[in-house]
Parts: structure tokens; sequence; C-alpha cells
């Protein structure tokens, strides 16, 4: 049971594409929950009831700002797209009701003329608990399903196109790849030389790249003190040999399978057990390659 939770909240989840939407959409949601229902006594007051209503509202779309926009520019590692998993956005909701709930405080402070006290947050995190989750889990998972079936479809047609590739077009990239050779030279005195037709991918890992290829028909790694952008700019005149994520180097040639998420495409790869993925910024090159 541990095991299918750790699983269900590392997969990967997409973020919102547009972060604006998300707070458009959020604040439209709270807006008419707060005019329906007016919770917080706001049934009570008897004048300048909607310009008041009208501040917690603002206090929301405040808090999906700091969330869709500083956050991920003052933490762009943590907020990584391909890195983006559903505990996060889980902790992400979590922490969108603290920051409601903070904000509605200080406001009810001001507006109220109220001591500050820890009743009033508490009293506030409970109203936001029950209202604030619903709209943000309901907008993240009707995006997530949108872009699950979008992806799902493109990366059926490329597949398909994929499959209908003529025998005749592989022998001849094989051919004329045969006596083309990369050599790839770290910043030590470590050495790899193969031909492009047994490339399969390399990937950063830090300050090494691992390349794996074909050796005597038989899938081996090496890696080698270098970067994936001096590794890209040494094989830009292969064509079929694109970048595909940010940690990720692919030929194309090798590819057998495409599939997609709700983050984006992966790819299989002949005589490899690892998917390669496509991130975001790559899928309309993926699209492309694949496609003509």
């Amino acid at each position: 049971m541990s095991n299918k939770i750790a699983d269900l909240l590392s997969s990967p989840f997409p973020q919102m594409e547009k972060p604006w939407k998300l707070t458009l959409y959020t604040a439209l949601i709270i807006a008419v929950i707060f005019f329906l229902f007016q919770p917080f006594g706001m049934s009570s007051i008897a004048s300048y009831k909607y310009p008041i209503i009208g501040g917690y509202v603002a206090v929301t779309v405040l808090a999906t700002v700091i969330l869709g926009y500083i956050f991920p520019a003052l933490f762009p590692t943590y907020f990584r797209d391909d890195k983006w998993t559903f505990g996060k956005n889980i902790l992400n909701v979590v922490l969108l009701c603290f920051i409601i709930a903070l904000g509605n405080s200080i406001y009810s402070i001001f507006i109220f003329g109220r001591a500050a006290s820890w009743q009033i947050f508490i009293t506030m995190l409970i109203y936001v608990v029950m209202i604030a989750p619903f709209p943000w889990i309901f907008i993240t998972m009707w995006h997530r399903n949108i872009l699950l079936t979008k992806h799902l479809k493109e990366a059926n047609q490329l597949d398909h196109q994929l499959s209908n590739s003529t025998t005749s077009e592989k022998k001849v990239s094989t051919t004329s790849e045969e006596d083309t050779h990369l050599t790839f030279i770290g910043n030590t005195r470590d050495m790899l030389d193969i031909s492009v037709k047994d490339l399969i991918y390399i990937e950063s890992e830090g300050n090494y790249i691992k390349v794996t290829y074909l050796h005597d028909g038989n899938v081996q790694q090496k890696m080698i003190r270098n970067t994936l952008k001096q590794i890209e700019q040494m094989v830009q005149s292969f064509n079929h040999i694109i970048r595909c994520h940010r940690a990720f180097l692919v030929n194309t040639h090798q590819v057998i399978k495409i599939d997609g998420n709700a983050r984006g495409y992966y790819l299989t790869l002949r005589n490899c057990s690892q998917e390669v993925p496509v991130s975001r910024a790559y899928t309309t090159l993926i699209k492309q390659m694949f496609s003509s």
C-alpha cells in the first residue's frame, strides 16, 4: 500500500502552460462561491459587503500569482516542468491554502479592526481548506486530462507515421552511416569512438554525459566528462540526432515507438529498456521530425 502511494506521489504531473489561466479560473470560481454563499460571516455585514468580498477574492488571486509566477521565478529548479509530480502538486495546494489563510487573516484584521491572533488565522485556515482546494484541484485535473488526451492522440499519429516509414528508407540511412563515426572526447583522457548508426541516445548527468550505444549487438554505456551543449554542437551536422529534452539527445533512427502522457511524449528506442522523455520545449521539433 505504501509503495502504491509513493508511486502515485512521484508520478509525473503537468504544470499549467499558462498560469494566468489558473489564476483567472480560480478567481472566477471563488468569486461565485463568495457571492452565493458569503462565508466568513459576510451575510451579516450591512454596508460595503461586495467591495469587502472583492477584497477576499483579490487575496485569492494574489496567492495564485505568488504560486504561479513568483515562486517559480525564485526556485526554478524545484518548479522544473520535467520534474513536476503529483506529490508536488498536492504540496502546492497545501501551500496555497496557507497563503490564502494568512492573506485573509491580515485582510480581516485590517478591514474589521481586529487584534491579531492565532484564532483568526486558524479560523481562516479552516474556511480556506473547506473552499479553496476544490477549484484548484478541479482546474488542474481538468487541464491534465485535456493534455493527456491531446498528447495520446498526437503520439498515436506520430507512431503510425513512424511505423509506415519504408524499409528502403531505413536501409539507405543505415548504409550512409556505416563509415561515419562520432568521437567523444572528455575533459580528461576519456574517449569513445563509435559509428553514428550505433548511437542510441546521450544523457546529461551533472558534469558528465552518458553515451548509450550498440557494440557488437549489445547495448553499452560510457560516462564522459563533457557537457550536453558541447556534444549537441558536435553532432549538429547529423539532422537525425536531435535534442528532445534538456538532459537528452536522441538518435531518431533508433526510435521504434512514440507514446504520450499528460506532460508530453516519450520515445521507445531499439534495444533499449529506458524510455526517453520529450519535454514541452521540444515537442514541436519532434512533431516536425516524425511528420516529415
